[in-house]
C-alpha cells in the first residue's frame, strides 16, 4: 500500500507515518515544517529524529528515513501545491491522508484569513488532485469543533472544518470519489502539540508557573489517546466501503478538572492554578458518537485517561524534565 500523508510532521501525522512505515508500507510524508513556538520546534525536532529524518530538511527535496527504508519525506506547502502535486504524481499514492492545516480555536479569531487559506484552500488542492485521479482514496482530518453549539460551529476554526466536510460531500458525490472525514476529539499523548492542555499543564507544573483553568474545569471532553487514533485509522484503511464521516474519540467523557487531577496524581507536585472564565469559541462538552466506527471496524477508542496520562507524563519527563 502506498500512502501519502500531509501534515506528517504534526502530532497525529507523525504517529501515523511511523505506524504505516513500520508495517512496511511505502509512505510519502509531506509537511511545510513551519512551527513557530519554541516548544513546538523542540517537539517537531524530536518527531523528525524518531522517524530517522533531518531536523530541518531543505524545501522541495526528497529525504529517505534512516530508520524506515520505505518512509520518504518532502518539505512542501500543500496550499501552493505545485511541488506537492508533482510529488503525488511521482509517488502515485493509493491513499492520501490529509492532515495539513492550521489548528487551535482561540487563534482562529485573530487569524481567520490564515485558517481559511490553510484549511479550506489547501483542502481544495487535494480534492482537485483526487478529482483528476479518482482511484485514490482520500482521508482527511476534521474536528469535534464542527459540532459547536446545537450543531453550529462557534469558532472560525470550526467553520473551516465544517466547510471541509461540505466540500468533501460535494466532490465525493459529483465525481464519484472515495472520501472519508475523520472527526478527531481532543487527542493527546506522547509527542503531542505544545498548545494543547495536556502539554501546557504538565509543563507548568515542572517549570512552576501559573496555569489558567477555564470555567473552573467544568467543561467536558472525549479525551482520546493517540494510540486509539492510530488503530482506528489503520482499521479504516483496511475497509473498502466507508461512510463519509467517522467520529474518532473516547467513548468515556471526562471533565477538564478530572483530567488535570489525574495529571497531578501522576506527577505528585503542587500546581499554580488560576481559575478564569469561559473562552470564546469553547463548547461546554464534546462526546464522540462512535457507533458508526464500531459497526464498521469493530473497534472504538476506550483508553482510560489514567493510562494515557501516565504515558504522556513519562514521555514529557524523558524529553523535557531531565
Amino acid at each position: 500500500m502506498k500512502i501519502a500523508i500531509t501534515g506528517a510532521a504534526g502530532f497525529i501525522g507523525y504517529h501515523l507515518a511511523k505506524h504505516f512505515a513500520a508495517q512496511g508500507n511505502d509512505v510519502l510524508a509531506i509537511d511545510n515544517c513551519e512551527f513557530q513556538m519554541e516548544d513546538s520546534i523542540a517537539i517537531f525536532n524530536r518527531r523528525m529524529r524518531d522517524l530517522g529524518l533531518p531536523d530541518y530538511p531543505e524545501y522541495e527535496s526528497l529525504h529517505t528515513s534512516t530508520k524506515f527504508p520505505t518512509l520518504y519525506f518532502m518539505r512542501s506547502d500543500v496550499v501552493s501545491f505545485h511541488f506537492t502535486k508533482l510529488a503525488f504524481g511521482l509517488f502515485k499514492p493509493d491513499i492520501i491522508i490529509h492532515l495539513t492545516g492550521t489548528v487551535g480555536i482561540q487563534d482562529s479569531f485573530n487569524h481567520t484569513n490564515f485558517y481559511v487559506q490553510n484549511n479550506v484552500c489547501g483542502f481544495i488542492q487535494v480534492l482537485e488532485y483526487c478529482k483528476q485521479n479518482p482511484h485514490v482514496r482520500l482521508f482527511y482530518a476534521s474536528s469535534s469543533s464542527v459540532h459547536g453549539d446545537c450543531g453550529v460551529p462557534i469558532s472560525p476554526y470550526g467553520v473551516t472544518k465544517r466547510t471541509m466536510e461540505d466540500l468533501a460531500h460535494v466532490y465525493s458525490n459529483s465525481f464519484d470519489l472515495s472520501i472519508t472525514g475523520l472527526r478527531f476529539f481532543t487527542v493527546y499523548g506522547p509527542y503531542g502539540r505544545s498548545d494543547m492542555m495536556a502539554f501546557k499543564f504538565i509543563k507548568s507544573i515542572y517549570e512552576e508557573y501559573p496555569f489558567q483553568v477555564f470555567n473552573d474545569g467544568k467543561n467536558k471532553r472525549s479525551f482520546t489517546y493517540i494510540d486509539d487514533v492510530v488503530k482506528s485509522v489503520s482499521l479504516l484503511l483496511e475497509k473498502d466501503k466507508l461512510l463519509p464521516i467517522y467520529e474518532i474519540g473516547n467513548v468515556e467523557q471526562n471533565s477538564v478538572s478530572e483530567f488535570l487531577t489525574e495529571i497531578l496524581n501522576t506527577i505528585d507536585k503542587e500546581p499554580n492554578v488560576e481559575v478564569v472564565g469561559i473562552q470564546p469559541g469553547d463548547v461546554f462538552e464534546t462526546l464522540a458518537d462512535t457507533s458508526d466506527l464500531f459497526n464498521d471496524i469493530g473497534y472504538r477508542p476506550d483508553t482510560p485517561i489514567e493510562y494515557g496520562i501516565e504515558e504522556t507524563v513519562k514521555w514529557y519527563k524523558e524529553a523535557f524534565a531531565q
